[in-house]
């Protein structure tokens, strides 16, 4: 479906963060930003702020969760390089910027 999904785990776990999962809602945190996404509900909590979307913003395949391109670029705040051997993925920012395009 020319959907780029990368899995959570490994790419959040590389940049630093603590990844975690219960049947109800994925934690992705570090020492400054903390995420909870529902499993089932079209929004998030950033910092103990709600964010609204349009739809769930990852997708579980299996016991596995993956983040569509354009959505972890918004709102991890990440670079995503790719070359035809490598793609690398960075920080943009980690102050606990909050992406305003997604506020209720």
């Amino acid at each position: 479906d020319g959907k780029t999904l990368y899995p959570v785990m490994k790419v959040m776990r590389g940049l630093g963060y603590e990844v975690s999962s219960t049947n109800q809602s994925l934690y992705i945190k570090n020492k400054t930003r903390n995420f909870r996404f529902p499993i089932k509900e079209p929004f998030y909590v950033y910092n103990e702020q709600r964010y609204n979307v349009t739809s769930i913003p990852f997708e579980q395949i299996g016991d596995e969760f993956y983040f569509e391109e354009a959505i972890f670029i918004r709102i991890f705040l990440i670079e995503i390089k790719k070359t035809a051997e490598v793609v690398e993925i960075l920080p943009i920012a980690t102050k606990g910027e909050a992406n305003d395009f997604y506020r209720r």
